[in-house]
């Protein structure tokens, strides 16, 4: 639950643990995945949005190679608003 309240933080610390463990920039392309919606807790079509809208920044701010948009249900309605 803590890492679903706090998206942004989640995916910009995942990212940079990552590329510390190398000296340089990664081997290879860093392209996450961004998580559509969060099926295990209920948010409003607003949250989702910005749900899905902070792990992108957070892709983008850490200077990631792109990044890939899942979705447990195929349901991309939040991506798109």
């Amino acid at each position: 639950q803590k890492h679903s309240k706090e998206p942004y933080k989640t995916v910009s610390t995942s990212l940079e643990a990552l590329k510390k463990q190398f000296d340089q920039k990664p081997p290879f392309k860093l392209i996450p995945y961004v998580e559509a919606s969060n099926y295990h807790y209920k948010m409003s079509s607003a949250q989702k949005s910005l749900y899905v809208l902070s792990q992108i920044k957070a892709a983008e701010d850490a200077n990631a190679d792109g990044w890939y948009v899942w979705s447990p249900g195929n349901v991309y309605d939040s991506l798109f608003k």
